[in-house]
């Protein structure tokens, strides 16, 4: 038994975020039934290809059911389903007509519709990319900021991941079903919703939308720490944020408590916010004479907060995800395996089996060079 196995889902995608929200759903437990045209799912043609077949559409289909879009009597089998996901401005002639009709399953029925700025206002129907969307969403016009703008300043607005903005609208879409079902229970009537990617996409920045209203207008010159961020090291980068009193000593220690920073003027945090651009001077030079391994095995020893930008190849081999069992198995159409990103939930009364207690030794790309493991 899973969280949702008692809902039926027909998932009508040509985009990503429609995608992910019917795996997320499916992931929960929902019986997901991905509806394709004749000719296929749109997302096959997507890179990079595994086997021959696209990468994406392998992870977005992953435990879902993958049949014909139905048409003319089969659309009789709508009376047991509980949620229609869809990122057509429209759905097939009938459907509306024969959902109206049908009387409301015990869980609930709602049609919720994902398009690129939504179904009403002036951009009703306007086509958006991956690209154009997350520019849209605010989010490209902010990055690089900070010291990675100090390293990069003529770098022009970037994206951050291949399908963030579509996986922010389906994790909205994921998080409206669930809502309207509800809604749809108290109302006895089809729940009808519409959700905008760009508007998904904008709501994770709502500190800066706060600060514009305040009147300071955050770019990517003057979005940045007081000091510390993002740290060029020999072999990558590192991000160090020592924020509060405690953390500034921290620092003090972990840099071998050098005699520029007994100067008065890094004295208080508004002392050290006036002076961050030297701070972030000796910490490039210090962190650029050494390994990510070896100031992230220093800062742990000394508390002070730092991460690591891990390169992509390496995540399945870190231990926290590991022993959360993340990445999970998938067989490729050629019969291999791979691994795809799993759900970052773990739920007490479900699904204990299927999580490993145990996880054979393997080595921590960022602890064992410094740490001894």
């Amino acid at each position: 038994m899973s969280a949702l196995n008692h809902l039926r889902i027909w998932e009508v995608a040509s985009t990503a975020a429609v995608g992910f929200a019917g795996l997320v759903l499916a992931q929960l437990g929902a019986r997901v039934e991905s509806l394709h045209p004749p000719e296929g799912h749109p997302l096959r043609a997507e890179p990079p290809f595994i086997d021959g077949r696209s990468a994406l559409e392998l992870y977005l289909t992953a435990g879902k059911e993958i049949r014909a879009l139905p048409r003319g009597e089969a659309l009789d089998e709508l009376a047991k389903v509980n949620l229609i996901l869809v990122d057509q401005p429209q759905l097939d002639p009938g459907w509306r007509d024969t959902l109206e009709a049908l009387p409301v399953p015990d869980r609930g029925r709602a049609v919720v519709t994902c398009t690129p700025y939504g179904l009403k206002g002036p951009k009703q129907g306007w086509k958006g990319s991956e690209l154009t969307l997350f520019q849209g969403g605010g989010e490209g016009y902010l990055t690089p900021s900070g010291l990675a703008y100090d390293l990069f300043p003529n770098r022009p607005p970037t994206g951050v991941g291949r399908y963030l903005a579509h996986y922010q609208g389906g994790l909205t879409v994921a998080l409206c079903a669930l809502t309207a079902l509800r809604l749809s229970r108290r109302a006895g009537a089809t729940q009808w919703a519409d959700v905008s990617i760009q508007a998904a996409q904008l709501s994770l920045n709502y500190m800066v939308i706060s600060r514009y209203v305040d009147g300071a207008l955050e770019q990517r010159a003057n979005r940045a720490f007081t000091y510390g961020g993002v740290i060029p090291c020999i072999d990558g980068f590192v991000e160090i944020v020592p924020i509060e009193q405690h953390q500034w000593e921290a620092l003090r220690a972990m840099l071998g408590e050098p005699e520029w920073t007994r100067d008065q003027k890094f004295e208080t945090g508004m002392d050290r916010a006036k002076n961050g651009k030297e701070i972030n001077r000796h910490l490039i030079e210090w962190a650029g004479q050494r390994t990510v391994a070896a100031v992230i095995a220093a800062a742990r020893k000394h508390d002070v907060p730092c991460g690591a930008f891990n390169m992509l190849e390496l995540l399945p081999e870190l231990e926290q995800l590991r022993f959360r069992g993340y990445f999970v198995p998938g067989e490729t159409q050629g019969g291999g395996q791979t691994l795809f990103p799993g759900p970052p939930w773990i739920f007490d009364r479900w699904d204990k089996a299927g999580r490993p207690q145990r996880v054979p030794e393997l080595r921590d790309p960022v602890r064992s060079t410094e740490s001894g493991r």
